[in-house]
């Protein structure tokens, strides 16, 4: 199920930009030095293997905001922290990710969707709280991303983009497949 889920939204991304492309109607001419400032909101899903070898799946309400500059039309640099929480079983679950990503945009002059992929590093933090117990740890994370930028304006784009974190040692080994949804304003550059 996930597996089809994920194929049609590539599918629907590939069609969606070529349709963007073929009808512009404002181009943006560049991307070098400008400034990247997002919000984005999603649901997760997360498989996580406890140290005992119980393996349980949850849903999460997560925000992410970032901050990038592009080094070029096609390399963006930027950190984003994440806030995640959950609520199941009587438990409550607050994950906190700071990351640094390195993106690669497939960006042609003039075009209104732009698709990337990107490297994400950095901390990941964990607060539980039981019924009866709390617990709280941080272990290091990394993962790949990829989405697409829709451009609505110059200056304004609606962002799709499939997030996948892998976080080791942190109360158990986690994994996190997420979509995030939301929106980036661009500022600065030529």
């Amino acid at each position: 199920m996930k597996r089809n889920l994920v194929n049609l939204i590539l599918a629907g991304m590939f069609v969606f930009v070529m349709l963007l492309n073929a009808g512009n109607s404002f181009a943006v001419d560049s991307l070098k030095g400008s400034w990247s400032l997002g919000l984005y909101s999603a649901l997760n899903n997360s498989e996580i293997e406890t140290m005992g070898g119980d393996t349980y799946e949850s849903d999460s309400k997560i925000l992410n905001a970032s901050l990038g500059y592009f080094l070029t039309d096609h390399i963006e640099i930027s950190f984003s922290p994440t806030y995640a929480s959950n609520k199941t079983e009587g438990n409550e679950m607050t994950l906190y990710n700071y990351f640094g990503t390195l993106e690669y945009n497939f960006y042609g002059s003039g075009w209104q969707a732009v698709p990337y992929v990107g490297l994400q590093a950095g901390m990941t933090g964990i607060d539980i709280e039981f019924e009866d117990d709390s617990y709280d740890d941080t272990s290091y994370s990394f993962g790949f991303m990829g989405g697409l930028k829709a451009f609505l304006t110059e200056n304004l784009s609606l962002d799709i983009e499939y997030n996948w974190l892998y976080t080791p040692k942190l109360v158990a080994d986690m994994t996190m497949s997420t979509i995030f949804i939301g929106f980036t304003w661009y500022f600065g550059g030529n």
